[in-house]
């Protein structure tokens, strides 16, 4: 399993954002950087890499009434689920897209693995 991973935050003026990096094995494995106001890093991790950055940054599941779509290079549009830094500001953000071949071709599909992540690594609130 795969998981497509956006981690970031909004940058406003004056405001000094805490926020925890993953350790240095995961964090050579995505990609940074800065526009129109965000920093982040993205990329593509496998399970034992993954399992460490949501350990190394300490993040929940951020319960929404909204679908959270994030753009790839590889898949294009896709699904995510959102996730946020546990007693952190909450400007910080992860997107996250469990990507396992053929298994979230439909709703359906997407929604048991959604749910299978979340029981897995977050806190429903």
């Amino acid at each position: 399993m795969e998981f497509h991973i956006v981690y970031g935050h909004e940058v406003k003026e004056g405001e000094v954002v805490k926020w925890t990096l993953p350790r240095g094995s995961v964090l050579e494995k995505l990609t940074y950087r800065e526009y129109e106001g965000c920093r982040e890093y993205y990329g593509i991790l496998q399970r034992k890499d993954f399992d460490d950055f949501m350990s190394d940054v300490n993040l929940k599941f951020r319960a929404s009434k909204y679908a959270c779509i994030v753009g790839t290079v590889e898949l294009g549009l896709i699904p995510a689920i959102a996730f946020e830094v546990g007693d952190e500001s909450p400007l910080v953000r992860c997107y996250v897209t469990p990507h396992v071949e053929g298994l979230a071709d439909t709703e359906a599909q997407w929604n048991r693995l959604e749910a299978a992540i979340i029981s897995k690594y977050g806190s429903g609130e």
